[in-house]
């Protein structure tokens, strides 16, 4: 039976309760991160599955990298500035099965 990954996936969307502003506590960055853990295995993704992260460098591509870590992913980050090309290519030698994209508005 073949897996399905959780293909490209809005951040945003990840977040059962919104992102929160400001400074973030532990508990709350801990709560974050196994929530988002369990919508990740909610959309398909599994142990063992590439997940890159094409997010700016903030907290939430911090949060989101831990996330796939819990649910024993390997994060895969990648700079969302490089050109389309490069960003096919990398996906296909890293062999992700999903991608995390930031949400338009942000």
């Amino acid at each position: 039976m073949a897996r399905t990954g959780c293909g490209i996936v809005n951040a945003k969307a990840l977040a059962q309760h919104g992102l929160p502003e400001g400074a973030l506590q532990f508990s709350e960055l801990d709560q974050l991160v196994s929530a988002t853990a369990v919508r990740l295995i909610e959309k398909g993704a599994s142990a063992g599955d590439r997940i890159a992260l094409c997010m700016p460098p903030d907290w939430r591509a911090v949060a989101l990298l831990l996330s796939v870590l819990r649910m024993g992913g390997v994060a895969c980050p990648l700079d969302p500035r490089l050109a389309d090309d490069e960003l096919r290519t990398r996906l296909e030698r890293i062999g992700a099965r999903s991608v995390i994209v930031p949400a338009r508005d942000e």
